[in-house]
């Protein structure tokens, strides 16, 4: 599992992004909890990693939620 800090600094995403994406439920941690801070699995991992391919191919955050929801991505649930 990783903390923000850590899951940027393997992806290259920005904490903040990662952040912002949990704020707006398109990437909410797995683990963490009341006290401590948010920690992401593999799981969320790939979830990034399809979120941030579908950012870069020019979806808008609208059908990013969209195509996630649909299961389009091929990610475990």
């Amino acid at each position: 599992m990783w903390t923000v800090a850590e899951l940027s600094a393997e992806t290259g995403v920005p904490a903040r992004t990662i952040q912002f994406y949990a704020e707006v439920n398109l990437l909410v941690p797995s683990g963490g909890g009341p006290g401590g801070p948010p920690r992401y699995t593999a799981a969320d991992r790939r979830r990034l990693d399809r979120i941030v391919e579908l950012r870069e191919g020019g979806h808008p955050l609208k059908e990013v939620y969209g195509l996630l929801a649909e299961g389009e991505v091929g990610l475990d649930p």
